[in-house]
């Protein structure tokens, strides 16, 4: 066994030493259609928001890249049985992980939503009761730990689930009442649904972070995970990368577009002859700016108090589709709750608040958030933070979630500490507890009294006496 270990180890060693003495390094990855994510253009050629990554990294790494189309059953399998060496698009569960080795960086955050026809009374799960059901098969929408399967069995909901090899074929047997309702991942539904007659339901479920999967019979794997980590690393923190363009240009909805047609050029020529005017009012503006600027820094300043004043955490971050958070301002009330130290150290990285949160709480607020996100946008949870194994606070969190560029969510609200509230709740409970149980006994042994009572006034009678006791009943 230690040895099949060491010449496994030297053979890794080998080649990645292997590796950086070519020139090029000839890859076979997976591809399937998912539009806009990864599908095959009118010209025949690769493309989407995956193509414009894996291609930018194979760039920057000097490697030649085959594409290798195939339905998404068959990419799962080839990348098993090692006949390809990389796999886009692929939900991180359990099971697959077991199967398949899979990239640290998460290049995007989805979930599932289902589609039915328009008009059909499908409106939640329940209603999917003896209904045919339509998912691409082998996918993390069917088979995953949330995914439609694990749902209806949970939920003991009966009905047909019927597998297909893409989502296209999905949504045109909705529109053709071949079946009842379909699953498909957010964006793919969120760009094709409009080219059929078909509805979006509010039933979402199955949130899953896509990442690079790895053959774990190859050798190449540790490597490829090494480098294509750090190039998103490098693309996710640079603002101008082939990340957010890709994005917006793919999982957006549209394609940004500059263009100078004539008649800007003529507002141009407009603008100059009218200088000399503006010029006059220059004075007027100037005085404009100056009281503008005045009320600007009265506000700053009323924010300033408000914030530090406030029972509560104002907070203020952006959400991206990979799942990372980046504050744009965290109020000073956070230290009062959780205390100065970790205070600090969630200033330094915010994604150390949701460290502190306990994992059936986090659970919790997460399918609380996508649910808000897709109806009223409005966030009210209540939730645990695990300050440390003696101390457990509990917050209150109000959020307003307002859509971004770039698929990014603004959230902007308070936090507030609700311990003492929590506490006393639950001692109150205990408190009618305890006076149900006494109230309990008291009338048990009034009404033992009772009857004894009633015993010793027919002994009184039977001896021609008379009854010593009034019963109250």
């Amino acid at each position: 066994m230690k040895t099949r270990m060491i010449i496994t180890f030297f053979l890794i060693i080998f080649s990645i030493y292997s590796l950086a003495a070519n020139e090029k390094l000839d890859l076979k990855i997976g591809t399937y259609e998912n539009s806009p994510k990864i599908f095959t253009d009118e010209n025949g050629k690769i493309s989407g928001f995956w193509a414009d990554i894996t291609k930018y990294i194979a760039g920057q790494e000097d490697w030649e890249i085959e594409w290798v189309h195939g339905n998404w059953d068959q990419c799962l399998q080839r990348l098993e049985k090692n006949e390809i060496d990389i796999m886009v698009d692929v939900g991180l569960t359990p099971s697959r992980q077991e199967r398949f080795a899979f990239s640290n960086e998460t290049l995007l955050l989805s979930w599932t939503r289902i589609y039915k026809k328009e008009g059909s009374d499908i409106h939640t799960i329940l209603d999917l009761e003896g209904k045919k059901i339509a998912g691409l098969k082998g996918s993390f929408d069917l088979e995953g730990p949330e995914g439609l399967r694990a749902v209806t069995k949970k939920f003991e909901i009966d009905c047909e689930i019927i597998e297909m090899e893409d989502y296209l074929k999905i949504f045109q047997a909705i529109e053709n009442s071949e079946i009842d309702a379909g699953i498909t991942d957010k964006d793919f539904g969120n760009i094709n649904d409009i080219n059929f007659n078909i509805e979006k339901t509010p039933i979402i479920f199955q949130p899953a972070h896509m990442q690079f999967a790895f053959s774990k019979d190859s050798n190449l794997a540790p490597y490829l995970m090494k480098r294509i980590d750090a190039r998103i690393k490098e693309i996710k923190h640079d603002k101008n990368s082939i990340y957010y363009s890709s994005m917006d240009k793919y999982l957006s909805g549209h394609e940004k577009i500059t263009f100078f047609p004539l008649w800007i050029k003529i507002i141009i020529a407009i603008i100059i002859c009218l200088i000399v005017i503006v010029l006059i009012f220059d004075f007027i503006l100037r005085r404009q700016v100056v009281k503008k600027t005045a009320q600007l820094r009265k506000s700053e300043e009323q924010f300033r108090l408000f914030v530090e004043n406030v029972p509560g955490v104002v907070s203020i971050y952006n959400w991206y589709p990979d799942g990372h958070r980046e504050c744009i301002y965290q109020g000073p009330g956070l230290k009062d709750i959780i205390g100065e130290e970790l205070a600090k150290k969630i200033d330094r990285d915010p994604d150390e608040y949701i460290k502190l949160i306990p994992e059936e709480d986090f659970k919790a607020l997460d399918e609380v958030s996508l649910k808000a996100l897709e109806t009223n946008k409005h966030l009210d949870c209540e939730y645990r933070l695990k300050v440390d194994d003696s101390n457990i606070k509990w917050v209150r969190a109000l959020f307003s979630m307002i859509p971004q560029e770039n698929g990014v969510i603004l959230w902007q609200g308070i936090i507030y500490d609700i311990t003492k509230h929590k506490r006393a709740v639950e001692e109150l409970k205990k408190r009618m507890k305890e006076l149900e149980i006494f109230n309990d006994a008291t009338v048990d042994r009034e009404l033992v009294l009772n009857k004894t009572r009633k015993e010793i006034n027919e002994l009184l009678k039977e001896l021609g006496k008379e009854p010593k006791y009034d019963i109250v009943e």
